[in-house]
């Protein structure tokens, strides 16, 4: 996946009380939309085909940017024990509490 060079990924801007940079905040909304697209999926038993780049994109960001502190604030739950073999979405989902049914 090509990086995003818009305007708005550079500079900081405010966010839950700190100032945080662009590309944080695509970072976070690109995991918000996969994961709760995935989400929306399995409550309605649909198939969910993530995109792989996507998911590739999401995972360099969560395997730093999703740990102990934010699981402390309740924003992840624990994180789930999944064979290294697993595919990297059903890793990633793992690391974000998640257990992948599909």
């Amino acid at each position: 996946m090509a990086p995003v060079r818009h305007a708005a990924t550079r500079g900081g801007f405010a966010f839950m009380g700190a100032t945080v940079p662009g590309t944080v905040l695509a970072s976070i909304g690109l995991q918000k939309s996969l994961i709760h697209g995935w989400d929306i999926a399995i409550g309605a038993h649909l198939p969910y085909p993530a995109d792989g780049a996507i998911v590739r994109a999401v995972w360099q960001f969560a395997a730093t940017g999703v740990g102990d502190a934010q699981r402390r604030a309740g924003e992840f739950a624990a994180a789930i024990m999944v064979p290294p073999t697993a595919s990297l979405f059903t890793r990633l989902l793992a690391h974000l509490g998640r257990h992948n049914r599909l």
